[in-house]
């Protein structure tokens, strides 16, 4: 009996992995568009993948690396969310000058991640800015870029690390993203 129960058990696990794999992105062939998936990926709103989705961030990859980008809700001034999906999570990106110009630089934030990761608008585009650094290196804070883009003047220490390179987030989607 105990052995009846053993491969039945087992006979369900391999047949409900076979089943995931074979589904793919949820049609049955592996080519996307169904409404089951394996695996979460987050879409934006022309139905592209963007990365996939784990948490309350997805994971793209940028010359060679994963990166995690924290998602946040869609909403207005007021707070209120006015949309069911998604957009990127905007945060501080801090300066030593007065103007948010010179070397940019992060306060970590994406533990398990050998990349520090933060986003913000800049112009008409969205920008990420990212770090390899491991260790941060307290520095005197005088301006910030605020997630709504502006600059602001702030006068505090904080454990930092440079911002080594940018690039755009626009070539990864349009918002609104969805969990697929």
């Amino acid at each position: 009996m105990k052995r009846a129960i053993l491969a039945a058990v087992c006979l369900t696990i391999v047949s409900g992995t076979a089943l995931a794999q074979s589904r793919g992105n949820g049609n049955g062939n592996g080519n996307g568009g169904g409404t089951s998936s394996a695996v979460p990926v987050l879409v934006d709103s022309t139905g592209k993948v963007v990365g996939r989705y784990v948490g309350n961030q997805v994971l793209v990859s940028y010359n060679g690396s994963v990166l995690p980008l924290m998602l946040g809700s869609i909403s207005n001034g007021s707070g209120y969310s006015i949309s069911s999906g998604f957009t990127w999570q905007y945060s501080n990106v801090f300066y030593t000058s007065a103007d948010c110009s010179g070397q940019a630089h992060l306060i970590m934030s994406a533990v398990g991640s050998r990349l520090t990761v933060s986003v913000a608008p800049q112009g008409n585009q969205t920008i990420a800015y990212f770090s390899n650094a491991q260790s941060p290196v307290s520095m005197d804070v005088n301006s910030m870029r605020m997630p709504n883009g502006n600059c602001s003047s702030q006068q505090f220490t904080a454990p930092t690390v440079p911002v080594n390179g940018t690039f755009s987030l626009d070539t990864y989607g349009i918002p609104p993203f969805y969990v697929q």
